[in-house]
């Protein structure tokens, strides 16, 4: 008789090596206008900052750089923030990695929570005329709305809310970093100035005062410039990106995470 059980979700060890290699070269010029310089298939070495197009035309020696590639060139690569998606992802990985017993619960609930938080962006799209805040701070705004998400509309999302969360916070910290700052110093001060009516609302023990569904957003507008270092309203400085860009990034997330888990051998 044949073993007809559903595989555990395990990671492909050479794809998640390769994964978090290029992660980490995407980190280290994330929000700077540094160049990377990278033999094109072609065999010609070629500079550029766009990391989708070190994706697309890149040939590399390392071998798990290479099969991680194959899984990450896809035809909806945005043409901007493939480095913010893959940073996302790589996190995404090493958070669940590290909490092995909720690998089903992440896969069950990751694309619910992606259309959550893309619903999430549009709501916000609607009070920004199509512009969001660039900088990381897009995805810090939706850190909020998750956790009131998974508490009062789907429980079952908790843990993946959670996670999320934690995630969403990697593109500030590692722009903060690029800056030398001090990372989780940056990101205390960006949600001690963040708006917090919701918050302040649950403290006094007043959720039920404002509807959910409601039309109205926390939209956080300080954010981090990398230029200066500072605390600054990312709008006023131009600091975006499009939501059309936003909904790209994330569509693209959950398309290389599920095809990282897809592979469940190599030869």
């Amino acid at each position: 008789m044949y073993n007809t059980s559903k595989r555990t979700v395990k990671y492909c060890n050479e794809l998640a090596r390769g994964t978090d290699k290029l992660a980490t070269l995407a980190e280290k010029i994330y929000g700077t206008d540094e160049l990377i310089q990278y033999m094109s298939r072609t065999g010609e070495y070629k500079c550029t900052t766009s990391f989708g197009t070190i994706i697309q035309d890149g040939m590399f020696k390392d071998e798990d750089i290479q099969r991680a590639v194959a899984v990450l060139n896809i035809p909806k690569m945005p043409k901007d923030g493939v480095k913010t998606a893959l940073i996302l992802c790589n996190e995404l990985i090493k958070q669940s990695v590290k909490n092995p017993e909720c690998e089903e619960n992440i896969v069950k609930s990751l694309q619910p929570i992606i259309e959550f938080m893309k619903n999430y962006l549009k709501r916000i799209a609607k009070e920004t005329e199509g512009i969001l805040p660039g900088g990381g701070l897009y995805l810090m705004n939706l850190g909020r709305p998750l956790s009131r998400y998974a508490l009062h509309d789907q429980p079952n999302y908790s843990v993946m809310a959670q996670l999320m969360i934690s995630v969403l916070a990697k593109p500030l910290l590692t722009l903060a970093e690029n800056a030398n700052a001090k990372p989780y110093e940056v990101y205390e001060r960006v949600k001690v100035v963040a708006p917090n009516q919701f918050f302040s609302l649950n403290h006094f023990g007043l959720e039920r005062s404002i509807d959910f569904s409601d039309t109205y957003t926390d939209i956080f507008k300080m954010g981090f410039d990398i230029k200066d270092g500072k605390i600054k309203d990312l709008m006023a400085n131009n600091t975006t990106i499009t939501l059309e860009e936003g909904i790209e990034i994330l569509d693209y997330l959950v398309e290389i995470f599920n095809n990282v888990l897809k592979v469940a051998a190599i030869v």
